[in-house]
């Protein structure tokens, strides 16, 4: 095992750039849960902009109740004005109701009002259910043949006694916390792993080394392999490392059933990873090429998968690019997962993570046999 015990020492003249990755992701997780930590059941007063564009009684009366249970927010027209007030936390959850709604809702008509939140905000969410009681009270009125200024004048009586306004539970946050957590994750493991795979194959694809390599009793195949196998060890120590402060961080909700799946769910995307990086590793041959690689593709799918600003607030072409990077399919599981998908449906999302690593590695594979052609 010469070749697996030299692979780490390698992996020495790393440590320092490995540690500042670490760090400055530790640093601005700190400050990420710093601020969205909250102690659970605490009242607090909700940031809700409403756009009204209906002049029913119905409509008039559901401001009243924002109003009345909420801080409300003006928010400009334009839908870009209003996701930048989102993403900045100005407003928590935005509603517009359109012309003609209680009208049609009255008539039983399939209507509804367009929302906008961030989907991993408690606060999103709580509003979400909240606003949605409020027109489910007044179906069931509506559907007892209630008139429009009756149902107006009883369900602020009926929902008078849930004007208070609390937090999801503490559980539910730190989760969403720690999927955002993750979520960020996705840039130094991207960064430490294709750094890492890339250096070690410049290095021992030195033409001194080579030549060692070939005169020496040691098979190709067994070089190789214990190549290879440093590279596992090495992504299992990344993956580890990253589960460990997720743990550090989050305490006893990494052992729940969502928190298992989030590192598991980390543990598949270092696999796929893994296989992009020993595909770099096989193409690149100098170490500038390899830094630039590094910040293209680290920087580059963690911006447009939602690493750094969720899914929910890039448009549909920056997805649909996105689409194509294990990234996003990383990404998107967690949030189903804090979300308590089907297991069905994350295990649909780890194949497709895995089929890019395979992908990768069968790439890697090709390239490596019309190299040694050449």
């Amino acid at each position: 095992m010469i070749v697996f015990k030299n692979y780490f020492k390698v992996v020495r003249a790393l440590i320092p750039t490995i540690l500042v990755l670490m760090g400055i992701f530790v640093g601005i997780s700190a400050l990420m849960i710093g601020a969205s930590d909250g102690d659970g059941f605490t009242p607090t007063v909700m940031r809700t902009g409403v756009r009204n564009l209906d002049e029913s009684e119905l409509s008039r009366v559901f401001v009243e109740y924002v109003e009345a249970t909420s801080e409300v927010v003006e928010v400009g027209e334009e839908d870009e004005e209003v996701m930048d007030m989102l993403f900045g936390r100005i407003v928590d959850f935005v509603m517009v109701i359109p012309e003609g709604f209680g009208e049609e809702f009255l008539a039983g008509g399939d209507v509804g009002i367009e929302t906008m939140w961030i989907p991993d905000s408690a606060r999103g969410s709580f509003a979400e259910m909240k606003y949605a009681r409020f027109w489910n009270v007044a179906r069931v009125y509506a559907e007892v043949g209630m008139s429009e200024e009756e149902i107006a004048v009883r369900i602020l009586g009926d929902l008078d006694g849930a004007a208070e306004v609390r937090i999801l539970d503490a559980r539910k946050e730190r989760l969403m916390a720690a999927q955002a957590f993750f979520g960020f994750a996705n840039y130094p493991i991207l960064a430490t792993l294709i750094l890492a795979v890339g250096f070690i194959m410049l290095t021992f694809n030195r033409k001194m080394i080579k030549w060692r390599n070939t005169v020496s009793a040691m098979s190709h195949r067994r070089f190789a392999g214990e190549i290879f196998l440093g590279h596992v060890v090495l992504m299992i120590l990344v993956w580890a490392a990253y589960a460990a402060l997720g743990v550090w961080f989050f305490g006893d909700v990494m052992w729940s059933q969502e928190g298992i799946l989030l590192m598991a769910n980390m543990f598949i995307m270092c696999l796929s990873v893994l296989g992009l990086a020993f595909l770099i590793g096989v193409l690149v041959t100098n170490k500038d090429a390899l830094n630039g690689i590094v910040n293209i593709l680290a920087l580059g799918t963690s911006f447009i998968s939602g690493a750094f600003v969720p899914q929910a607030m890039l448009g549909g072409f920056v997805l649909g690019i996105a689409r194509f990077f294990p990234s996003y399919w990383y990404i998107r599981n967690s949030m189903e997962i804090v979300e308590g998908a089907e297991l069905g449906a994350i295990l649909g999302n780890w194949a497709v993570i895995l089929g890019f690593g395979v992908l990768f590695l069968v790439a890697a594979s090709v390239a490596m046999k019309r190299r040694v052609k050449s």
